[in-house]
């Protein structure tokens, strides 16, 4: 709850919203160079009374009002991400009821077209916890319908899909099991095998360093340094072998011999193209093949 406490004392009269009793305990007046303020106006968080049913009258008001008044020393007492804090402003904050989330400021942001079925989410996310094998009806992009049996291992999300890395009986292999196509899920009684946890997994345990730097057909490079968070005219970017490839795709990083990929799309190459040697899921990376460059 310390963020919301931090994001009302520093929004102040720039925000209003109305927060539930079981967030009351956050929101108590501090001595701080963010002044609490009780009264009634615009700009205050609205909290309802914590006071019991049991101990007022039925037309006892229920809600009061307290605020924030932001000094130009007003600092956050807690330190926060900020992919957190966007979270918190664009979607609300999570208080264990059903609902559609609302915004504490105007936000606009496109909607997933690709969300997971949620009882397939649940089946995945339990045999992950309570290490489980499932059985599912899978459709995949090479082999087409299938029935697999997985020890689920990792919950990821690759920035386009959402995913399960996965040891697969099918091909005694570990794969990426894209969620929305699982059509069926069961448990079956028994357990992984000790060659099928995630240990074993190499490209889950390998890490690969990739090194993105502006494209050379970029108009404006004035832009990288406050785009991306560059260091000498480089990002350095880490991430496991499994995942590597979708990190390129994501932002359009082109991965061709020489930059040979173009487009005003491409704003950003990938400087060591080795990095990607050995990535089962190289392929993905835009222009890391041949064929993939014939577009530019």
């Amino acid at each position: 709850m310390e963020l919301i406490d931090d994001i009302c004392r520093l929004l102040g009269d720039d925000l209003t919203q109305t927060l539930r009793s079981g967030r009351n305990s956050s929101l108590r007046p501090r001595a701080s160079p963010c002044t609490p303020t009780r009264r009634s106006r615009r700009g205050l968080c609205r909290l309802r009374s914590s006071t019991s049913s049991s101990h007022r009258p039925p037309s006892a008001p229920t809600e009061s009002l307290i605020g924030y008044r932001v000094t130009d020393d007003c600092r956050p007492r807690f330190e926060h991400s900020v992919e957190r804090v966007l979270s918190a402003l664009a979607k609300g904050f999570g208080d264990g009821e059903g609902g559609a989330p609302s915004c504490l400021v105007p936000f606009e942001y496109p909607a997933p077209m690709n969300l997971p079925a949620s009882e397939v989410l649940a089946a995945v996310t339990r045999a992950i916890s309570g290490q489980r094998v499932l059985s599912i009806s899978y459709v995949s992009s090479a082999s087409g319908a299938t029935e697999r049996e997985i020890a689920p291992l990792v919950l990821a999300d690759n920035g386009r899909r959402w995913h399960v890395r996965a040891f697969d009986r099918r091909t005694s292999s570990f794969r990426d099991i894209v969620l929305t196509r699982v059509r069926a899920v069961c448990f079956l009684p028994d357990v992984p095998l000790p060659e099928e946890s995630v240990a074993n997994d190499l490209q889950w345990s390998r890490e690969v360093e990739m090194k993105l730097v502006l494209h050379p057909d970029f108009p404006r490079p004035e832009l990288a340094d406050l785009d991306y968070p560059m260091t000498g005219g480089v990002l350095r970017i880490r991430a496991k072998a499994a995942l590597a490839s979708y990190v390129p795709r994501r932002w359009s990083v082109a991965c061709s011999e020489a930059h040979s990929l173009r487009g005003p799309e491409y704003r950003l190459w990938l400087r060591n193209r080795a990095a990607l040697e050995g990535v089962d899921s190289a392929s993905f990376a835009l222009g890391y093949f041949p064929e993939d460059s014939c577009r530019g």
